[in-house]
């Protein structure tokens, strides 16, 4: 291993001294890079543990079709029922939110939901002690229909963020990270930018792509061209949002290279790393007129929706998907 080398991928600067999923852990990946520890330790708490959440919704939608999640998630206010928030978890089970406490017109307590029995008898001891008569009732939750609910995907700076974190971890793994991200890109990866408009969506249908990609997976393709010397990947989350991520412009000096890498959810999140095809894709729109945006997003969950059919147990599909772009 070279000098060069024994950095770490994301940084290019302290020597690796760390296990890094390449596809994160929350997601269901097991196999690790080599990076340094503060790098891993940064993209743990800055943005994996966002994007985690942020990806809830499309875990528990998955689990209702018989998909199970690697870990457990939940999601938050996931529905709302005679005006209490519920929170909705990846084992299909409802929690309130937080605890509620409903009065009469003189102020008396009427009723209290809470999260468990714990929870309840913590907050009775505290009524009781102000002179209060409660009872404990146990209820249970019915008349929930998943299949109803609908959700927004947050789609904010972490999860670009982890889209080049997901592209570099893939080349180094496969041995192709030299060069491979230029200094504005790495500083938006670490967070010394706050935007950037390198990673961008981009819900273009390659057919290319579509034949060695799995439905639903987590998939990225990076490409190096040695004549245009730029770098750049194709990512997508569960097939459900595609990036195109420009990794570096104009400062890639080594030879051409493509590689693929899926994590497949639908057949017990198996990993699959491999060279292939120099494929060529074209550099994705900065901005997009909002009515093509909207026709292309319509158009990508019809595709979805129709993967999600051949794999999923039941009738699960995302009727519609609302977009949150904190920018």
């Amino acid at each position: 291993m070279s000098a060069r080398t024994q950095l770490c991928p994301y940084c290019d600067v302290r020597p690796r001294s760390s296990d890094d999923h390449i596809f994160p852990e929350f997601l269901g990946g097991q196999t690790t890079i080599r990076a340094c520890k503060p790098c891993n330790d940064l993209f743990g708490h800055a943005f994996e543990g966002r994007v985690s959440s942020d990806f809830a919704p499309i875990a528990v939608m998955l689990r209702r079709g018989g998909l199970h999640s690697p870990r457990r998630v939940v999601w938050k206010c996931a529905m709302k029922k005679e005006g209490v928030d519920y929170d909705l978890d990846s084992d299909l089970q409802l929690t309130p939110s937080k605890p509620s406490i409903e009065r009469d017109e003189t102020g008396a307590i009427k009723r209290g939901v809470f999260a468990n029995r714990q929870s309840a008898k913590s907050s009775i001891r505290g009524l009781e002690a102000q002179g209060k008569k409660l009872k404990l009732t146990p209820q249970a939750i019915g008349g929930i229909d998943i299949s109803k609910l609908e959700f927004r995907l947050n789609i904010g700076m972490e999860v670009r963020r982890l889209a080049i974190k997901v592209a570099a971890a893939v080349s180094d793994h496969m041995g192709f990270s030299d060069g491979l991200i230029d200094k504005e890109t790495r500083e938006f990866l670490l967070g010394n930018t706050e935007k950037s408009n390198r990673v961008r969506f981009d819900y273009t249908r390659y057919a290319n792509l579509e034949k060695i990609r799995s439905p639903l997976s987590h998939f990225a393709f990076v490409k190096g061209n040695g004549k245009t010397h730029n770098t750049y990947a194709i990512v997508q989350f569960y097939g459900l949002v595609q990036f195109y991520v420009l990794l570096s412009e104009g400062a890639f000096a080594y030879d051409d290279f493509a590689i693929a890498a899926a994590l497949d959810v639908a057949e017990g999140y198996r990993e699959h790393f491999e060279q292939t095809e120099l494929l060529m894709f074209p550099v994705a729109q900065v901005n997009l007129s909002q009515w093509e945006f909207q026709r292309m997003q319509s158009d990508w969950m019809k595709k979805w929706n129709t993967e999600a059919q051949v794999v999923l147990q039941d009738d699960t599909r995302i009727v519609s998907l609302g977009l949150t772009d904190r920018v």
